[in-house]
């Protein structure tokens, strides 16, 4: 019987290919891929999800179609719970404020940290606002000050989570002041915003995107911008820094899988973000609701992160949330 001989570069190839099992390099996305947000809907990081959802599918970025998966609950716990659950998964990644993702843990003490994940990228950053009510008979930021020292734990601040950046910008400002108000949690951003137009809270920290409707409607007045710089929607709102109050605490938003997810993924998914933050609808988007491009590819993402958890940790300790 004759033998055959197969050149090497022949052997490689086979041996490729019958590595090339399901849920692979060569076959992904092999379906659809989840988005994991600790949002509701409505809230930023759905519509976010959404949004890359959309172009997505309108662009043919991806063979298959991006689902959102909603899990609210416990400031953000929910969903990085579910998510540290599903170890080595190709097919899902989750979006999350840096702040929320890292300080979460910390106070709720979980048994887990944002090593448990795969950073793939970062997208954006935004500050927000804070808001009354058009009938508040707080005209600055200055009154609302005031009324807090003169009457401490009175007023009411709607906030989402202990760790999201209202809160922690609030509670930063109240040390730097000596006044104090006391916070109601809610599930969503638009909650408490609702919550604020209702008059059931006296103001509220939010981003632009969910309130500046309400302010064009006349239903809410801007006192402070929580950015580096004035908004053009708002040019006669004076940033924290132009304020006194110190530096913003503003929101990246960014994106991770769950841990061991596969490096063929981490690429292909950081490799369609990057097209989505070009996209000329996801820049309209950025511009309607007053947020910056701010792109860190994985391993940018990875290393900001390793020195922003410092950063986050202080800020619990200095507003007394951390020991």
């Amino acid at each position: 019987m004759r033998s055959r001989n197969i050149p090497l570069p022949g052997i490689f190839a086979i041996s490729l290919l019958l590595a090339a099992g399901p849920g692979t390099a060569q076959q992904y996305p092999s379906k659809r891929i989840d988005y994991v947000t600790h949002n509701q809907p409505g809230a930023v990081m759905d519509v976010l999800g959404r949004l890359i959802g959309e172009i997505v599918q309108k662009e043919k970025l991806l063979d298959q179609p991006i689902v959102i998966v909603n899990k609210p609950g416990s400031g953000g716990g929910a969903a990085f719970g579910y998510l540290t659950e599903k170890k080595g998964e190709a097919h899902m990644f989750m979006g999350v404020p840096s702040n929320i993702m890292l300080g979460t843990p910390l106070i709720r003490k979980l048994p887990y940290s944002y090593k448990n994940f795969t950073p793939i990228a970062n997208l954006v950053v935004d500050g927000g606002i804070v808001l009354v009510r058009t009938a508040s008979p707080f005209k600055t930021f200055d009154d609302l000050l005031a009324e807090a020292r003169r009457r401490p734990k009175e007023l009411t601040q709607g906030m989402t989570a202990p760790t999201s950046t209202d809160a922690l910008m609030a509670r930063a400002i109240m040390k730097r002041k000596g006044a104090q108000w006391n916070f109601v949690s809610f599930k969503s951003e638009p909650e408490a915003v609702s919550n604020t137009l209702g008059g059931h809270v006296d103001f509220v920290f939010a981003n632009p995107s969910n309130t500046v409707e309400h302010v064009r409607a006349g239903k809410l007045r801007v006192l402070l911008a929580v950015a580096p710089q004035r908004y053009a929607a708002f040019k006669d709102v004076p940033t924290t820094s132009e304020a006194g109050l110190g530096e913003p605490i503003v929101s990246y938003r960014g994106f991770v899988g769950p841990s061991g997810m596969p490096d063929y993924a981490v690429k292909t998914i950081e490799a369609t973000l990057k097209k989505v933050l070009d996209s000329a609808r996801f820049k309209a988007h950025m511009d309607k609701t007053m947020m910056q491009p701010y792109w860190m590819s994985s391993s940018e993402y990875g290393k900001w992160l390793d020195e922003e958890s410092g950063r986050v940790k202080q800020r619990l300790i200095d507003a007394g949330m951390l020991k």
